[in-house]
C-alpha cells in the first residue's frame, strides 16, 4: 500500500458511528430520490443524481502512561549506573493497542471510494522524545502497511523543576492514501495504534524518574472518507 505523507480494544462505537454515517448520506439521497418522484411530472427532471458526500470518523485513542505497566524493548542499556525503575534502563518503552476497522458497509454500498485520509493527532507529556506508530493489518493478521516514518517524532514536553507539567507538546501527522491504498483499505478489518517513549541517559535519572507516572502519551486516530453515490428515480 502506498502513501502521499504529509508531515481487540473492540471499538464497536466505531461501526455504530460509521453506520449512523453512511445511514445519514443515504438518508439524504433517499430525499433527493422523493422531490425527484413528487416532480417528474411537473418538469423535466434528470433520471438520477450523482452525490459526493464524505464522513469523519474517529478510530481509535491509546494512551500511555507508566503505571500501566509498559512494554520494554528489552534492551537494558541504558542508564546502567543509575537508581531508577527497570523499565527506565530500556531505550524504548511503549504501549500498543488494536481496534476494530470495517469499512466494507462504505464499500459495498456507494459506487467508490474516491480518497481517505488519516489523521493522527499525538499529544506529549513526557520530557523525552516520544513516537507513534499505526499498523493496518486483515482478518487474518497479515501486516498490510504502516501508516507513520521512523521520524514522526513529537518533542519532549517542558518540565518545571519540581516534575509538574510546564507545556504539553502536539504533533498532528496527515496520510492521505492513493489509489491503490484505497483498494487495499477494503481488506483491512483491524489497526494497531503503539505509542512509546524513546529512554536516553541524559533524559532520565534517579531524580526526575520519580515525577513519570505523572504523564501521559496520547494518540488518536481518525479518518474522512470520500465516496460517489448515484441515486435512479
Amino acid at each position: 500500500m502506498r502513501f502521499l505523507h504529509s508531515h481487540p480494544k473492540n471499538i464497536s462505537s466505531m461501526s455504530n458511528k460509521l453506520g449512523s454515517g453512511l445511514r445519514l448520506a443515504l438518508g439524504v439521497g433517499l430525499l433527493a430520490a422523493i422531490i425527484m418522484s413528487c416532480t417528474k411530472n411537473i418538469e423535466p427532471f434528470p433520471d438520477s443524481v450523482n452525490m459526493a458526500p464524505s464522513m469523519s470518523l474517529p478510530i481509535g485513542e491509546c494512551k500511555f502512561n507508566i503505571s500501566e505497566k509498559p512494554t520494554t524493548s528489552e534492551d537494558s542499556s541504558i542508564n546502567l549506573n543509575e537508581d531508577v525503575p527497570d523499565w527506565a534502563k530500556n531505550s524504548y518503552v511503549y504501549i500498543q493497542e488494536p481496534f476494530a476497522l470495517n469499512l466494507s458497509e462504505v464499500y459495498n454500498q456507494t459506487d467508490s471510494v474516491t480518497a481517505v485520509t488519516f489523521k493522527i493527532n499525538v499529544w506529549n507529556e513526557f520530557p523525552l522524545t516520544v513516537d507513534a506508530q499505526v499498523w493496518l493489518r486483515d482478518s487474518n493478521h497479515k501486516l498490510l502497511d504502516s501508516l507513520l516514518l521512523p521520524t514522526d517524532t513529537v518533542p519532549a514536553a517542558e518540565i518545571y523543576p519540581d516534575g509538574t507539567l510546564a507545556v504539553r507538546k502536539h504533533s498532528t501527522f496527515t496520510v492521505i492514501l492513493d489509489k491503490d491504498g484505497i483498494e487495499e483499505l477494503k481488506n483491512v478489518s483491524r489497526v494497531i495504534i503503539r505509542a512509546g517513549i524513546r529512554v536516553t541517559d541524559e533524559g532520565i535519572n534517579a531524580e526526575n524518574v520519580k515525577y513519570f507516572d505523572q504523564y501521559t502519551l496520547r494518540v488518536h486516530l481518525a479518518a474522512r472518507i470520500d465516496f460517489r453515490l448515484t441515486l435512479s428515480n
